[in-house]
């Protein structure tokens, strides 16, 4: 149920702005001509026949949480034929490595934006829009990433909607409902799949997915300069019971 004033996307929807907006997504169910693939029952979008123009992968967890889903990126990478740009919220020091990898086309940096809330859509639809990304896939959650891509006019607009949130369904053209709650990327092995068989994208993380080149292995000896040779594990607390069994 669409209020006025709530989960609005900044971009004027009547002129250039989201084309999954209240008036164009009635459009969207009465002309299933309309947009990128045919619109299901549920007026998601299957996946279109056309290749994309550009895959572009959102994750707002920490560089953990980004390398454990390279595996799925990868996969994405070699269906399309074509590198993924990655949006990420850690900050850019681990850039130099993601960059060195072969299915990575550009790294998106963006740990400031998520603390300027009052500009954070306006900052972030200016830099998506020179990209001309044709399909966003969003492994985290989050209402201002997703209003910028709206206004950034990307087509496609895939992930997850929690089921106490699904008045957001209207930004999405792809998505599967996720009962979760707490956490702002649930398990993604858990749930991805699911949207990739849905959509027919690849199911299964290709691995191994990362590798370290020299430069990457360079840089990152220059870094540790001063800094002790201590490496850290977190297991995270999101599910009682995880994948792997702890």
């Amino acid at each position: 149920r669409w209020r006025p004033g709530r989960g609005r996307c900044r971009g004027d929807w009547r002129t250039a702005g989201c084309p999954s907006c209240p008036a164009r997504l009635i459009v969207a169910f009465i002309a299933p001509g309309n947009g990128p693939g045919k619109p299901d029952l549920a007026g998601a979008a299957t996946r279109a026949s056309a290749a994309p123009r550009h895959l572009a992968v959102y994750i707002s967890g920490g560089i953990g949480d980004t390398l454990m889903n390279l595996g799925f990126v990868r996969a994405l990478a070699d269906d399309a034929g074509a590198p993924v740009t990655l949006v990420l919220a850690t900050p850019p020091v681990a850039t130099p490595l993601l960059q060195s990898q072969p299915y990575v086309r550009d790294v998106l940096a963006i740990p400031d934006l998520h603390h300027d809330k009052a500009h954070r859509v306006d900052r972030l639809a200016a830099l998506l829009a020179p990209l001309r990304i044709g399909t966003l896939f969003l492994f985290s959650y989050q209402d201002h990433v997703l209003k910028a891509a709206c206004a950034a006019r990307i087509p496609v607009r895939a992930g997850f909607l929690r089921t106490h949130k699904l008045w957001r369904a209207p930004w999405m053209t792809q998505r599967i409902a996720v009962r979760r709650t707490g956490t702002p990327h649930p398990d993604t092995h858990t749930w991805l799949p699911r949207l990739f068989t849905k959509y027919g994208y690849p199911v299964r993380p290709v691995e191994p997915s990362l590798t370290v080149s020299a430069d990457a292995a360079a840089h990152a000896a220059v870094g540790a300069q001063g800094h002790p040779n201590l490496v850290g594990f977190g297991l995270s607390t999101s599910a009682v019971i995880r994948r792997d069994g702890v």
